[in-house]
């Protein structure tokens, strides 16, 4: 899968100032999907799909995650009862190195991911309402399966701490 530097550096530099608190959630959103509307020369509001904006996967993951870290019906920073709990720290932390690194993202596409046309996902919806999420949940232990949960943007826990050693040498 291609590595979009372009993309990553301007998401680096908004995840953080989110992460900081610097801007409020609606912030960060507004900011991206600007940039990344604005570099394909998008102007209108047309809806548009991440396929057209990005060929690297990784941009719409982390979108989507820190985003959602402070889903308010208000704009909100993440700060006092909207703050990061220790496990979302790690994973911001780990976004951002991996967002620095260059590495390739490796995981497979989510089940929700996936290009589906309108029948193809009422399908999976309904299937889904019937059988109580088990055709969702089946595919998600697939999908963690493939790699390290923990470690994630990264795919192996090696990788992550490969970076951290980098990024931090040892005295």
């Amino acid at each position: 899968m291609p590595i979009d530097k372009e993309a990553r550096a301007m998401l680096v530099e908004c995840t953080r100032r989110l992460y900081e608190t610097e801007i409020t959630d609606i912030d960060y959103a507004s900011q991206v999907l600007t940039f990344m509307r604005g570099r394909k020369g998008i102007i209108s509001r047309r809806r548009v799909s991440w396929a057209e904006l990005t060929d690297d996967p990784l941009i719409y993951k982390v979108y989507v995650w820190a985003f959602t870290q402070g889903l308010s019906v208000a704009p909100v920073k993440l700060e006092g009862e909207y703050a990061p709990s220790p496990e979302d720290a790690d994973t911001f932390e780990r976004i951002l190195l991996f967002l620095e690194s260059g590495l390739e993202y490796e995981w497979p596409p989510e089940p929700g991911d996936r290009e589906l046309g309108v029948w193809q996902h009422l399908r999976w919806a309904v299937t889904n309402v019937f059988t109580g999420g088990a055709l969702y949940r089946r595919e998600m232990c697939a999908y963690w399966s493939a790699g390290d949960k923990h470690a994630w943007p990264f795919l192996r826990m090696e990788d992550y701490e490969a970076e951290l050693r980098k990024k931090r040498p040892a005295p």
